[in-house]
């Protein structure tokens, strides 16, 4: 006769920790400590925009408990430079746009060359940043 199991109703208020606990809890089950929010929405028991409200953002919720954020988007033009630098030199030649998404590139995101070079003054570092790399 004990099939029966509580569950609180949809939008019952709920604590800052029990929104802590349950994002631990997800990253434990799943032995991660980057989490991403589709991993979240398949397996926590909150709604993602629960936790980005009461938290400012998503990145901001992960960092509370200690989590890495699975998705980072705001790279630095310098951090996209190196990326691609480092593309060129492992294949010797200009990267395409699927070296951009598989190793040895750092960030696995699917960018075009334009995408991350905005002009000639952008090609002008890289090119400088080529030449400092050989003489390092």
């Amino acid at each position: 006769m004990n099939n029966f199991k509580y569950t609180s109703p949809k939008n019952a208020p709920v604590t800052t920790e029990e929104l802590q606990n349950d994002l631990k809890q997800v990253a434990e089950n799943l032995n991660t400590d980057t989490l991403t929010q589709k991993l979240y929405s398949e397996h926590g028991k909150y709604d993602v925009t629960t936790l980005s409200r009461r938290f400012g953002t998503w990145n901001k919720a992960l960092a509370k408990v200690g989590l890495k954020a699975g998705n980072i988007n705001n790279y630095s033009d310098e951090e996209l430079f190196e990326n691609i630098l480092s593309i060129w030199q492992h294949k010797g030649k200009q990267p395409t746009r699927r070296d951009l998404s598989v190793n040895p590139s750092k960030f696995h995101r699917v960018l075009t060359i334009e995408d991350s070079i905005h002009g000639r003054m952008h090609c002008n570092l890289l090119l400088t940043m080529q030449i400092k790399m050989k003489f390092k």
